[in-house]
């Protein structure tokens, strides 16, 4: 964790202790360990602090009982712009569905805040590695994760730079991974010869 910028420090101790108690869904894992991994995806791709801070922040509005306005407090207009520009608005992904929302989201937010986005996409398909690909449920979670995902990226109709251009790539081949570890666990169980 970069020290140079006290607001990287700052971001890491505010997210933890929004997400504090919370875990990752289907993984036994502490649910700030998604933030922290957006943070190093975005770190990756960008110098940018308000852009970095803003990876660590990006759900505490969604998951952690935050608001724009504390960010803007307690950071700064910028960062507390670009966490509202990626967090998802309930009422209208219940009225477009999931997959079209994004979409329609990935298309019109900022070139900044894209660079979350992806890096989001990325944590999370890196976290399907970790699912019990054997259970019906997480097996089926992790299939309409996968679906939506390539949906979503198939139908953007924006600009991108070069970095958003990487980091799709970087996703594809992800979720290519991901598809070779789910065809394995299903010839194992249709062999059945499960470990």
């Amino acid at each position: 964790m970069e020290q140079e910028h006290p607001f990287i420090k700052d971001a890491y101790l505010f997210a933890q202790e929004k997400h504090f108690g919370k875990k990752r869904q289907y993984i036994n894992l502490p649910y700030f360990t998604h933030p922290l991994g957006v943070y190093f995806n975005v770190y990756s791709f960008t110098n940018n602090i308000d852009i970095r801070v803003a990876a660590l922040l990006h759900d505490t509005v969604e998951k952690g009982g935050t608001s724009i306005p504390e960010i803007a407090r307690n950071f700064n207009p910028e960062i507390a712009n670009l966490v509202a520009e990626v967090t998802n608005d309930a009422y209208q992904i219940q009225a477009h569905g999931k997959a079209n929302y994004l979409v329609d989201k990935i298309n019109k937010i900022s070139a900044e805040a894209l660079i979350i986005k992806f890096a989001d996409f990325m944590d999370n398909i890196d976290g399907l590695r970790k699912l019990n690909l054997k259970d019906k449920e997480q097996a089926e979670y992790a299939k309409e994760y996968v679906t939506m995902t390539i949906y979503i990226l198939s139908n953007i109709k924006r600009e991108l730079t070069t970095e958003h251009e990487i980091m799709i790539k970087k996703i594809g081949e992800m979720i290519d991974q991901y598809i070779g570890l789910r065809n394995a666990v299903e010839e194992e169980k249709n062999k059945g010869t499960a470990p």
